[in-house]
């Protein structure tokens, strides 16, 4: 039975992938993602003892840890997207900061 990627969008609605889902997704194999996990991070569920990514997650883990390997090496384009990444975390985590809080206030 052949799911399509639409079929699972269930996480908030992100796309959620198998490690086999994942591995074909990033042209590599289902040992790298494992080790992608294990070793440097990379986001995932872990539901029982079956790893899940989500697939939005995955792509801004890759690509901010590309962008730390070459700006740590000197290029300029990748330190300046790297601020950029850094930049829009920030961001983010201030929006949610401010959207906790007004929850917050609403439940009092």
């Amino acid at each position: 039975m052949k799911s399509s990627i639409k079929a699972k969008e269930s996480y908030y609605g992100r796309t959620v992938l198998t490690i086999k889902e994942a591995s074909q997704h990033f042209r590599t194999s289902p040992a790298t993602i494992y080790g992608l996990i294990k070793e440097d991070g990379m986001p995932h569920l872990k539901i029982q003892s079956r790893f899940y990514i989500v697939l939005e997650e995955a792509e801004a883990f890759l690509w901010r840890e590309t962008a730390k390997s070459y700006a740590t090496k000197g290029n300029i384009y990748w330190q300046r997207i790297l601020q950029r990444l850094n930049w829009e975390e920030q961001e983010g985590n201030k929006a949610y900061e401010k959207a906790l809080k007004r929850l917050e206030e609403r439940s009092y």
